[in-house]
């Protein structure tokens, strides 16, 4: 079960950076920062069979890649249950580092700006009472949550 939660907040996930990339200046700003083709993939385990997301910067956005496509960064966490408590937000991605949850390969500081954008995304995700458990500092919000859901469920 813990599998297809976390395979869906990841599509959510996905949708959700690429609706912002477009829509929010400070998502796109962040996400300007990796380089043009740069391949990411985030792992929820370390075993083949982990649900994945796998995308890659181009123009405006990201944009979906294989899943075998050969990764510039890679954020591995080292369990199933590690990765659904920081995508459900039950905890945050700065706590879930500290504790070594999981592995990254790659160029930190590209990370970092990646991280960024996806902090911004959950501002708009989760409820409020959350977001101040997960997230450093408040979300300045451009877009209404309801309009990155429906844009991200579209798949606009």
């Amino acid at each position: 079960m813990k599998s297809l939660i976390v395979s869906a907040v990841l599509q959510v996930l996905y949708r959700a950076l690429n609706a912002l990339a477009r829509r929010d200046p400070a998502v796109a700003a962040e996400l300007a920062q990796l380089p043009e083709g740069a391949c990411v993939r985030i792992r929820a385990g370390l075993d083949g069979r982990a649900p994945q997301l796998t995308l890659v910067r181009r123009g405006d956005g990201v944009a979906k890649a294989r899943p075998d496509a050969p990764a510039d960064i890679e954020i591995a966490f080292k369990s199933l249950s590690g990765a659904f408590r920081v995508f459900v937000g039950l905890e945050s991605v700065g706590r879930a580092y500290c504790e070594h949850r999981f592995v990254l390969k790659g160029n930190i500081n590209e990370t970092m700006c990646l991280v960024r954008a996806i902090e911004i995304a959950e501002g708009y995700l989760f409820p409020r009472v959350w977001n101040r458990r997960i997230l450093k500092r408040k979300v300045e919000k451009r877009l209404p949550t309801i309009a990155v859901y429906a844009l991200a469920l579209c798949g606009r």
